[in-house]
């Protein structure tokens, strides 16, 4: 499996796992779509580079190729890598999100007012010697 099969593979894994789960033999799905993506990324790179230029020397069009070669990777991992994670199957809704913060709020202030009650009470005086 190649560098962009592999990074496909650990996308998938964390933001993608119903899908991964769904292949039969993930290790050969990502090592084709690596090749595929390698493959994609070097035509656009030469769609996107193009000839030489006139008058353009060697390192003039070496420079071109790498800026071409970031765009081509660019485009093409975020349309064969980079899928939209999946939903998550138990959405959070406004009211579970509001009622958890709640919580949270009662409990720091219950913690923050028995923090008080303890700071604030007075030492005992010490006794007639």
């Amino acid at each position: 499996m190649n560098r962009d099969g592999a990074m496909a593979f650990r996308h998938n894994a964390r933001h993608r796992p119903r899908s991964l789960a769904s292949l039969v033999d993930p290790r050969a799905y990502f090592a084709r779509l690596g090749e595929e993506t390698a493959a994609r990324i070097t035509d656009l790179r030469d769609e996107i580079l193009g000839p030489p230029r006139p008058g353009e020397d060697l390192d003039a069009y070496r420079r071109r190729a790498y800026s071409a070669r970031a765009q081509a990777e660019e485009t093409v991992l975020a349309e064969m890598v980079w899928l939209a994670a999946e939903e998550d199957p138990t959405p959070e809704t406004d009211e579970v999100v509001l009622a958890y913060r709640g919580a949270l709020g009662a409990s720091a202030a219950a913690r923050a007012e028995a923090d008080r009650t303890w700071t604030d009470t007075p030492a005992e005086a010490p006794g007639p010697a």
